[in-house]
């Protein structure tokens, strides 16, 4: 499924322009292509993110709607009808944009615009434990010494929460400079309560916007595609790939691009499906992209598994 975002044709910043539609698509008959909903949204919202739970259900999270700023969830189940909407967790603080992921029980946000864009570009991480719904959100610790980062590439590989790049907004209005960072990060779950940051190997080159969740193959890879130079446009992105074990960066060719930042990801039966991606140049239509990675036997060795 897929809800809310911009009617066609309108302007990112006009409240009036936001969509409470529902579409949904088959993967059983993919031939069918997309089917809008009779049923609607709560309220028009865009600029959120969206958490697949498994089970053929997923976390909405965040947004911006015609009042403003969003501290909303919804917890969005597949019935036999159609999606069906229950509240979840109130944020602790409004937010647009944020990015997010699922690290075995645990939901984490990272940055995003927070309290109306009062803080741009935020460094803010939350997290929600899906066993214990009572307890809500938790703030954590924000990534030591890199300031505030908006759309990094996200991975919960060994879990674990991964933090890779995003951008830095100074600036405002006409005046906005995107910042690429170029750096990476783990959070570990001890010693410390909430958890400890650990400085990783910086990737090749800025990963901003890059799709959501980073694609996890074998035991040892983090695939990143799709990810841009805030500063440039190409109708390709390069597709980065880590190795946890070694350490090492490598590009494994090119990815196209997608229709806006951090799409989400889903993962399906030994390949990943990633919706809005223009496949066949920037003027092309935005289409569902199946990705089913080759495991070359002959490229892999003992530490790959």
């Amino acid at each position: 499924f897929l809800g809310g975002g911009l009617l066609p044709g309108s302007d990112p910043g006009d409240h009036n322009g936001l969509s409470d539609r529902l579409w949904s698509f088959d993967l059983a008959n993919p031939d069918a292509g997309w089917s809008e909903l009779a049923l609607r949204l709560d309220e028009p919202v865009a600029f959120g993110t969206s958490v697949a739970l498994g089970n053929g259900s997923a976390l909405w999270i965040g947004g911006r709607t015609p009042s403003g700023t969003s501290r909303s969830s919804r917890l969005v189940r597949t019935g036999p009808e159609g999606p069906v909407f229950s509240p979840g967790p109130m944020l602790p603080r409004s937010i647009t944009d944020p990015v997010g992921v699922l690290v075995g029980t645990l939901v984490y946000v990272q940055g995003g615009s927070v309290d109306g864009g009062s803080s741009p570009s935020a460094s803010l991480v939350l997290v929600h434990d899906l066993e214990n719904p009572s307890t809500g959100w938790s703030l954590l610790p924000g990534i030591p010494r890199s300031g505030d980062r908006r759309l990094p590439a996200l991975s919960g590989h060994g879990g674990r929460l991964h933090v890779f790049g995003g951008v830095r907004t100074t600036g405002s209005g006409v005046d906005a400079d995107p910042v690429p960072l170029e750096d990476a990060w783990r959070l570990d779950p001890h010693p410390a309560p909430d958890g400890t940051w650990i400085r990783l190997p910086d990737p090749p080159g800025p990963l901003h916007g890059a799709p959501i969740p980073a694609f996890e193959v074998g035991a040892s890879f983090i695939m990143i595609p799709g990810a841009s130079d805030p500063k440039r446009t190409s109708s390709v992105r390069p597709l980065h790939a880590y190795h946890t074990v070694t350490r090492t960066w490598t590009t494994r060719g090119l990815f196209p691009p997608c229709i806006g930042p951090a799409v989400p990801v889903l993962e399906g039966a030994g390949s990943f499906l990633v919706p809005g991606v223009r496949h066949g140049g920037p003027d092309a239509l935005a289409r569902v992209l199946e990705v089913t990675p080759l495991l070359e036997v002959a490229g892999f060795t003992t530490l790959d598994w």
